[in-house]
């Protein structure tokens, strides 16, 4: 195999190469949209780190008005 042949195919790896990036950049796009569609959608939902955030916040307020109980 010559040089220029060597060449020849390296440049055909990379065009194969960029076009599976350029799939998987428009796949990803796809998703985000999907995903923000969804989320306008179904404005009622609540994310699963919404709720730790609610439980945690329960947990205090219980934690500081028993405290307060025991002080007083």
């Amino acid at each position: 195999m010559d040089l220029q042949s060597q060449i020849d195919q390296i440049q055909k790896k990379i065009e194969r190469h960029e076009e599976r990036i350029t799939d998987v950049q428009k796949t990803v796009l796809n998703i985000a949209r999907e995903r923000k569609s969804t989320k306008e959608s179904e404005p009622g939902t609540v994310g699963f780190g919404e709720w730790i955030m609610a439980l945690l916040f329960v947990v205090l307020v219980v934690l500081v008005l028993v405290l307060i109980g025991w002080v007083f």
